[in-house]
C-alpha cells in the first residue's frame, strides 16, 4: 500500500516512544511495539514483524505506562504495513471511533508538542543556557 507524502496529511502529527501492546482483534496474535507518532486520526505503530499484521485487519492497543493510555485510542484499522530489515515492520493505524474524551486528549498533547517545536525554533539549545535567545 502506498505512503501518503507529509502534505497530503489530514491531521499533524507529532513523534513519539510510547510504548504498547496491540492484540489482534481477529485472532490470538498479541505483542509488544511502540508508537512511533500520533495525530488525531491514527498512529505508527513499529513492531516485530513474525506477528505480521495485514491492511484491513483491526488492532486493538493499550500504553504499557498508565499516563500514556490516554493518548492511545483502543481501537485501530491497519491500513499499510512496512517491513523493515531488521526484523521489524511500520504499521500504519487509523483509529476507530475513539470518544471524543480521547481525541481531546490526543488533540491537547499533539498541541502542545507542536508549540514545543515551534518555540525551540531558531536557536540552538545552548543559545537558551547562555543567554543568547530567551
Amino acid at each position: 500500500m502506498v505512503m501518503r507524502d507529509e502534505k497530503d496529511r489530514r491531521h499533524a502529527r507529532v513523534r513519539e516512544d510510547i510504548p504498547v501492546r496491540w492484540t489482534s482483534a481477529t485472532d490470538d496474535r498479541y505483542g509488544r511495539g511502540i508508537l512511533r507518532n500520533i495525530s488525531i486520526s491514527g498512529t505508527l505503530l513499529e513492531a516485530k514483524s513474525k506477528d505480521t499484521l495485514r491492511p484491513g485487519e483491526r488492532v486493538i492497543m493499550k500504553a504499557e505506562e498508565a499516563h500514556e493510555d490516554m493518548y492511545v485510542p483502543e481501537t485501530g484499522m491497519i491500513m499499510w504495513v512496512k517491513p523493515r530489515p531488521n526484523g521489524y515492520a511500520f504499521y500504519g493505524i487509523e483509529f476507530l471511533k475513539p470518544p471524543p474524551a480521547k481525541i481531546e486528549h490526543i488533540l491537547s498533547h499533539v498541541q502542545q508538542k507542536l508549540d514545543e517545536m515551534a518555540s525551540g525554533m531558531g536557536g540552538s539549545i545552548g543559545d537558551a543556557h547562555f543567554g543568547l535567545r530567551e
